[in-house]
């Protein structure tokens, strides 16, 4: 009987205390809904009464002369560790147009050996992309490795030109290349091997 008398207690304060704020909250709405109202006319007044005087002082020729000024709108960015590399300066080279990120292509990955992280930049007509896979311990560097050695890929051309071992996959039309072992992954869209080395040699120096 004392734990349901105490929990009925308890039960009373609190309903006490919401109500109390309850009204606290309603008599702040109206507070805020009544005085905006009346400091926004007196603003929009004295506004208007600014302006009218501004255009008055005005010759005819600075009327027309003055065009509204426009912030430009800021380019979308990503915590991506693959896009604080491949940045739109890089992709717009590689692409030889401007390019918008793609941020719902900008996705990280992380294992205790590897961070695996997305970078996607468009045009109206092609895209490209840059996979990196950056070891985080000696078991990643191995199988970062792994894939140039013993592990690459059936059919696929070695590249000489770019990183320190790079293959082409004609079947994906991807190219991967190993820098400081570190594995990364290049793809254009309708991509060939001499446009994809050639993105590839813009972006890879900066990874």
């Amino acid at each position: 009987m004392k734990h349901i008398k105490s929990y009925s207690r308890r039960t009373k304060i609190i309903t006490g205390i919401l109500a109390l704020v309850l009204v606290c909250f309603l008599t702040v709405t109206l507070l805020r809904a009544w005085y905006p109202s009346h400091q926004k006319d007196a603003v929009i007044s004295h506004q208007d009464s600014t302006s009218k005087k501004q255009e008055t002082a005005k010759s005819p020729e600075q009327k027309q002369t003055e065009t509204p000024k426009q912030a430009a709108a800021p380019s979308p960015t990503s915590s991506s560790p693959a896009c604080q590399h491949f940045t739109k300066p890089l992709a717009d080279q590689a692409l030889k147009a401007s390019s918008q990120l793609n941020t719902d292509s900008a996705l990280t990955s992380n294992t205790n050996d590897l961070q695996v992280s997305f970078c996607t930049y468009m045009t109206n007509q092609i895209a490209i992309t840059l996979v990196s896979y950056v070891a985080k311990s000696d078991v990643g560097k191995s199988m970062n490795s792994v894939e140039f050695g013993s592990g690459r890929p059936a059919g696929v051309q070695n590249v000489t030109s770019v990183g320190q071992a790079a293959f082409w996959d004609d079947s994906l039309a991807t190219l991967s290349v190993l820098k400081n072992n570190n594995r990364y992954t290049i793809a254009l869209t309708n991509g060939t091997l001499d446009q994809t080395v050639d993105a590839a040699k813009i972006i890879i120096p900066n990874v």
